[in-house]
């Protein structure tokens, strides 16, 4: 069984995959945990390789540029996402950024989850395959409107459906309340609109996570606790 959360930073999937991770195996579910994102070495070299040919300023240069932005650095975010997003307006780029990271993210998903899940054992995973395209139809500035066509992947893009599925939703401010070390705050504003459409269209329950964590920990058990086998077969997890 694979049970999925995403949504922006600061919502809680951190903490709500580790309180869900506890209360399986409390239960007795053979459960592991898997960190499923970040950028994988692929999409760094591209987008190094890519920022240099058009000689785009870097994160680094951006925050060097405005170095009183504040606390939540938005000043520097712009510049950052700006820079970006003139680069993805060049079709070719957006399309091999896009695929290289769905590329190493399946590749990624293939070895850390899938065993798992060929063991029969709970995965509960934080993140998933579709935020790399939220990723990226951020740093673009694609209108909401058209992720629903961004998500319609190839089907060669092959990996496991969640079972349950997991949209943790907060607003900015809450957001940045509980990181306040968010280095960019716009980025976080263009992904909850996003997130929001693509919970719809991928089947997402969308789980209000400005509640308390204690209330949200329950919501999710509960959820999840209907959707649990009767029986999984035990096997040791390493």
């Amino acid at each position: 069984m694979l049970i999925a959360f995403n949504g922006i930073d600061g919502s809680g999937k951190s903490s709500q995959t580790e309180r869900l991770l506890a209360e399986l195996k409390a239960a007795g579910y053979p459960a592991v945990y898997v960190w499923s994102g970040s950028r994988t070495p692929l999409t760094r070299l591209f987008v190094r390789l890519v920022r240099r040919v058009l000689k785009a300023p870097t994160r680094k240069a951006s925050e060097a540029a405005a170095p009183d932005a504040g606390t939540n650095g938005r000043a520097q975010g712009e510049a950052y996402l700006s820079s970006t997003e003139r680069i993805l307006k060049r079709r070719w780029v957006r399309t091999i950024w896009l695929h290289a990271s769905l590329v190493e993210h399946m590749v990624k998903i293939w070895f850390t989850i899938l065993p798992h899940l060929l063991r029969k054992r709970v995965v509960v995973s934080d993140r998933y395959l579709y935020d790399t395209v939220v990723s990226m139809a951020a740093m673009a500035n694609v209108p909401p409107t058209e992720l629903p066509a961004l998500l319609r992947l190839p089907f060669f893009y092959r990996v496991p459906k969640p079972d349950l599925w997991f949209f943790l939703d907060v607003p900015p401010e809450v957001s940045f309340s509980r990181k306040p070390d968010i280095p960019d705050m716009l980025s976080v504003e263009r992904r909850i609109p996003l997130y929001q459409v693509a919970a719809r269209e991928l089947g997402m329950q969308v789980i209000d996570a400005t509640a308390s964590p204690d209330e949200v920990a329950a919501t999710i058990m509960d959820r999840v606790r209907a959707a649990l086998p009767k029986k999984v077969e035990s096997h040791p997890t390493p």
